[in-house]
């Protein structure tokens, strides 16, 4: 018998950061008509698209690891864990922000973890961590087996498992979404959207604050609002609450790439002539400015 690790099929959603549209219109200084040698546009914003969903992926890997995004996304984790005097359930997971618990699962056995019925009463969530009681897990005594209190067997090592929803909301629109318009459709599962979810639609110079309606379906690829669009929006534009630094560190993360690859970047300042970048001393100097960009954002992996 093969046994599979539940974390093993979660960690899924990649999806990158920015838009082909927002990096082209970010005061980078860098020529993108030849990121592949003598090809049309459509080819230069594949290549192009490909450099952001790899820059994304270097953020991820910067804060997180290897298994972590910034995006938001549903995670499973196992540990053995134990209840303290109150019989509470203190869980620290690997990623954060926490957005939502799914399920936990706790048991003396691997083979017979419990699932514990979750609501406000008994679940706690914080920035990064969360707390869970009424566990009743069934511990043996010489006087057979017992429920102590409204958790675990303080001290007890037990076996857990839970599913949470961790990061930032992050999707790109499926369809043009018309001025006036009541609902986004979302080219992808969305995790992270709930009723009362504020999002910003990235469409420089029509950027907007949108905020989930209360009859959302969580999972549901079509959002509808609270207040209708005020702009209307193409397909494929940026719709997230990712904070604006990670977005300029991706934007960083790529100019760094690009410049790598030959192209030549112009820093201007008010005091001096352009001045050309290329190579290098430029891809340095713009990873530095990303990943200082991301240190707050960084947790420790273990």
């Amino acid at each position: 018998m093969t046994v599979v690790a539940p974390f093993a099929l979660s960690y899924t959603n990649r999806v990158p950061y920015i838009s082909i549209a927002e990096f082209q219109a970010a005061p980078t200084g860098l020529d993108l008509s030849n990121l592949v040698e003598d090809s049309n546009q459509a080819a230069q914003n594949n290549a192009l698209a490909e450099l952001i969903v790899r820059a994304s992926a270097r953020a991820d890997n910067y804060c997180f690891g290897a298994y972590g995004t910034l995006c938001a996304t549903v995670n499973t984790e196992v540990a053995q864990v134990r209840a303290d005097r109150q019989g509470f359930y203190r869980i620290s997971p690997r990623f954060w922000p926490i957005l939502a618990i799914n399920a936990f699962s706790v048991g003396s056995l691997p083979g017979q973890l419990v699932s514990v019925p979750l609501s406000t009463a008994n679940c706690w969530i914080e920035e990064s961590s969360f707390v869970i009681g009424g566990g009743g897990i069934n511990s043996e005594t010489i006087i057979g087996p017992i429920q102590f209190g409204n958790g675990g067997l303080p001290g007890a090592r037990v076996f857990a498992e839970w599913s949470y929803v961790n990061g930032w909301p992050n999707m790109f629109l499926a369809s043009d979404a018309a001025e006036g318009a009541g609902s986004i459709v979302a080219a992808s599962v969305p995790e992270g959207v709930f009723p009362g979810t504020s999002l910003n639609v990235w469409d420089a110079p029509n950027d907007e604050t949108i905020t989930v309606a209360s009859d959302y379906v969580a999972g549901s690829t079509t959002i509808p609002l609270v207040n209708s669009l005020v702009n209307g929006h193409k397909a494929g534009v940026n719709v997230s609450n990712l904070p604006q630094t990670i977005k300029q560190a991706v934007i960083l993360l790529v100019t760094s790439s690009v410049r790598q690859r030959g192209e030549v970047g112009f820093s201007i300042s008010q005091d001096t002539a352009p001045e050309a970048h290329k190579g290098g001393d430029a891809e340095t100097e713009d990873e530095a400015r990303a990943y200082d960009l991301l240190d707050p954002f960084r947790s420790v992996v273990r």
